[in-house]
């Protein structure tokens, strides 16, 4: 849980304070520089986590919530109140943002479970992450290459499958919390696989979609005003001091 609201806690933080209304060209190329980076971190805190190093925690937490780039709320945000989506997309974002979040979560109890010994380090614990982690490597090509990225993509999927299912009795055996991690890892990307199909049908009729993903995120990054009251808040108290100390 203290991995998870960090996590959320960042992306909100960083979206007040860095990002607000400022999604540009620059902010984008960072975005995906973040995602280059995100296997060997992972990997670094997978590693970690088994080598029983307290520093595993921090480093998946800036991680999965990719040092903050608010990813997660803006999934929920388009979904659930931008209305000038489609319905099709409208769900495609809401299941994006409900898989993100069970996947963060599952992903950080996992690392967590590893560290504190709950999962013992053993060949069957490390191998259903490698699936995943490997998965991370092709994440730009859906910037320029975005039908061979879902091919390959699916190809790496059935293998994470199979491998989570073939030791998902191996795990749960040597703790039943193992279990629950591996099931709501593969409900996760079940919810990924079902976001990704309806983004591929809906997308091409919805007119309010642009092909430049940084101008979709600086729109939605543009109605999350949610901040912007906070902002007023905080001027009007400064206001309020400011004349205060003038009296």
């Amino acid at each position: 849980a203290t991995i998870v609201l960090t996590g959320i806690g960042m992306e909100f933080f960083c979206f007040s304070l860095l990002i607000k209304d400022a999604w540009d060209l620059n902010t984008e190329n960072r975005w995906r520089f973040v995602q280059f980076l995100f296997p060997l971190l992972a990997s670094t805190a997978v590693g970690m986590a088994h080598s029983n190093n307290f520093w595993a925690l921090p480093l998946i937490t800036i991680t999965l919530y990719k040092f903050g780039f608010p990813e997660t709320i803006l999934y929920l945000y388009s979904g659930l109140f931008d209305k000038s989506m489609n319905a099709g997309n409208r769900w495609k974002e809401v299941l994006e943002g409900i898989g993100t979040v069970i996947h963060h979560s599952s992903a950080a109890l996992y690392i967590t479970m590893v560290l504190v010994q709950i999962i013992p380090s053993t060949r069957s614990t490390v191998e259903v992450v490698i699936p995943v982690l490997v998965q991370h490597w092709f994440v730009l090509l859906r910037y320029r290459y975005r039908y061979v990225y879902v091919v390959v993509e699916i190809l790496l999927e059935l293998w994470f499958e199979w491998t989570v299912l073939s030791s998902l009795e191996v795990v749960h055996k040597k703790h039943w919390v193992s279990g629950i991690v591996a099931t709501s890892m593969l409900v996760s990307h079940w919810l990924y696989f079902i976001a990704g199909g309806l983004g591929l049908y809906f997308e091409k009729s919805d007119t309010a979609q642009s092909d430049d993903p940084a101008l979709r995120r600086l729109k939605t990054v543009r109605n999350l005003n949610a901040f912007g009251d906070l902002d007023e808040h905080f001027n009007d108290e400064e206001s309020e001091a400011q004349t205060g100390s003038e009296d």
